[in-house]
């Protein structure tokens, strides 16, 4: 038994021929068979040209029972088919999953590839989005970043890149046997927008009601109150003036003006003292200058009664100030207080005004 499986198996390599002379037939890609009977199927049909349903047995042989010789015979059956992209790629799956005893049964497993790479291009897919999912012609090929070139039939090629949160793209491009490509994708990211939201139409307001105003009976509208001089109430509007806050005002100026005209006399006088050698009490007759002792005399004169006159006016300006705010009240319920102060040289008014 174990003889009779050898010697079929290599008479499947035996009939290995190139792509040129082989036809693909129309069959459908079904198999009849199942489980363990499916590869026996399979090799009925590549005998019998059935090449498509020689695919499907051998495929169903490989899902029931994963052995990497079935990919080889997948290879064929898709080389007989002229889909020799998806042929090389199970021969190179085959080669890297069969142990050596198994190729040593196909001694021009090289020779096989070399012949399939010559026949197919090869697309080499950069994106710099990992994870992005590429199709060609609508079948997956993968995730990038890619591990290896894609192995394509010459023609027209489309290509589909999709990632989540980037745009989809697609593209076609034409591929010559043998020739090598390199494709470059962007992928573009998707902004976030902000749908307007319709805008929900605003009925306009109703007019106001039209009123027709009436007419006031003469004897129904009061009577304009006119202002009078002489019962002492000012016109509507007019600004009211406190006498007492206007004679306060006054008496201040008139006190702070006297005090520094004080300051000056002072000055004046201090400077003619020193003419006079130091004072009259430290010098004889004959010492000092007569008119600088007078000068001295005078302008201590008006200072002492420009003194006088600065500390009247400005304690007549607090009186009358007080008296004309005695009746207000501050915020916190105190009335605003007034001080004067004689220091040497000055008067110094304090209070609230």
């Amino acid at each position: 038994m174990r003889f009779s499986v050898r010697v079929g198996f290599l008479a499947l390599v035996g009939v290995l021929v190139p792509l040129h002379t082989a036809h693909a037939q129309p069959a459908p890609a079904t198999c009849s068979a199942s489980g363990q009977s499916a590869k026996g199927a399979g090799d009925q049909a590549m005998l019998a040209n059935r090449h498509a349903e020689a695919l499907a047995c051998y495929e169903a042989a490989y899902r029931y029972a994963p052995s990497p010789a079935l990919l080889y015979n997948q290879a064929r059956a898709l080389e007989f088919l002229q889909l020799n992209a998806e042929a090389l790629r199970r021969l190179l799956q085959f080669e890297r999953s069969a142990s050596t005893e198994t190729q040593q049964r196909v001694p021009q497993l090289p020779q096989l590839i070399a012949s399939l790479k010559s026949r197919v291009g090869e697309l080499e897919l950069i994106c710099p989005v990992d994870g992005a999912n590429v199709q060609l012609d609508d079948s997956p090929a993968g995730l990038t970043p890619l591990p290896e070139v894609l192995f394509v039939d010459p023609g027209t090629v489309r290509i589909q890149v999709r990632a989540e949160g980037y745009r989809s793209h697609a593209s076609s491009l034409q591929i010559e046997a043998g020739e090598h490509r390199v494709v470059r994708v962007v992928l573009d990211p998707i902004e976030e927008t902000i749908e307007d939201t319709a805008a929900v139409p605003v009925s306009p307001a109703p007019p106001p009601p039209v009123t027709t105003p009436v007419p006031a009976k003469p004897s129904d509208a009061p009577a304009p109150r006119e202002a009078s001089v002489a019962d002492g109430t000012p016109p509507a509007g007019a600004e009211q003036t406190d006498p007492l806050r206007v004679a306060a005002w006054s008496s201040l100026g008139v006190g702070a003006a006297a005090a520094v005209f004080a300051g000056v006399s002072f000055g004046l006088a201090v400077s003619y003292r020193s003419d006079v050698c130091g004072g009259p009490s430290q010098c004889t007759t004959d010492d000092y200058d007569p008119n600088a002792l007078d000068s001295y005399d005078s302008w201590r004169g008006i200072y002492t009664g420009s003194l006088v006159v600065a500390g009247v006016g400005l304690l007549t300006g607090g009186a009358l100030f007080w008296l004309s705010t005695d009746s207000e009240q501050t915020a916190d319920g105190e009335s605003p207080q007034l001080g004067v102060t004689v220091a040497p040289g000055a008067l110094l008014v304090t209070g609230q005004f």
